[in-house]
């Protein structure tokens, strides 16, 4: 065998080698990537209706589920607000939102 089918066979083996490690690599970040997950968590119809108002607000640009995934995260981040600041004013917020949502039954 002459040097040059040498060096063609150990590049080829070298890309070889190196679509295995990307392969690797690939599934090793879809592994790692967390997909969401639906929350077992029933909403009052009136919710479904605001979300829908709020995203044809934005003509198209966003998704309900975008929509109301942000406003889940505003609202996590609010309450945590507002149990770093005073616990009983956060309980009492969740108090009246719970007392809300069962009026609206």
């Amino acid at each position: 065998m002459n040097k040059t089918t040498e060096q063609i066979l150990d590049s080829i083996q070298h890309i070889e080698q190196m679509k295995a490690e990307l392969e690797a690599q690939k599934a090793e970040k879809q592994r790692k990537k967390k997909t969401a997950q639906p929350l077992n968590y029933r909403f009052h119809p009136s919710c479904k209706d605001d979300i829908k108002r709020v995203t044809d607000g934005f003509h198209g640009k966003f998704r309900e589920s975008d929509i109301a995934r942000a406003a889940i995260m505003i609202g996590l981040q609010e309450i945590e607000r507002l149990q770093s600041e005073n616990m009983n004013q956060a309980k009492g917020v969740i108090h009246i939102q719970k007392l809300k949502v069962q009026l609206q039954k």
